[in-house]
């Protein structure tokens, strides 16, 4: 979640703060040089979440791509598993048990796994969805700062044209 920094907002209500009865702003030129700065600094913070966060998405759905392929892997080599004929008059007695104990263990076995590998699909993809939903938020910020950026510059121009 992206939170508005404190001196954003010093700077918002400096700015509210010091409007003229004229609706002109009573900073300097240094002021506005000085809120270029911050809003340029904050803007490249701003920038560089957005890449790390779009590098952490990419990483996600590789993983999250990763996983549902290794779980249809394992489905289709399970139920190959299950579905080999076993010739019954060759297992018997103390081998066929020793066999029918070790195959449902490996079925077990199998399904734990499968189930785990599920589990951790769901939480990258939980995670995906977070990261999304911030990468949307840190986005919005990017075009308000960018905005406000621009405002500044028009101040600036307008003063040095003075």
């Amino acid at each position: 979640m992206n939170v508005i920094s404190p001196w954003i907002i010093t700077i918002l209500k400096l700015k509210c703060r010091n409007k003229g009865s004229e609706g002109m702003s009573r900073f300097t030129l240094d002021d506005y040089y000085g809120q270029r700065r911050t809003l340029t600094r904050v803007l490249s913070q701003e920038r560089g979440k957005k890449i790390d966060l779009e590098g952490k998405i990419s990483r996600l759905r590789s993983a999250s791509t990763t996983l549902g392929n290794n779980l249809t892997a394992i489905e289709e080599s399970s139920n190959t598993l299950g579905n080999l004929a076993i010739n019954e008059s060759q297992w018997r007695g103390a081998e066929k048990n020793k066999f029918d104990k070790n195959f449902q263990a490996l079925q077990n076995y199998t399904k734990e796994f499968m189930n785990k590998t599920e589990d951790a699909k769901i939480e990258v993809e939980a995670e995906l969805n977070r990261c999304e939903t911030s990468l949307a938020s840190i986005e919005a910020s990017i075009s308000r700062f960018e905005a406000s950026l621009a405002n500044v510059n028009a101040e600036i121009a307008a003063r040095s044209d003075n």
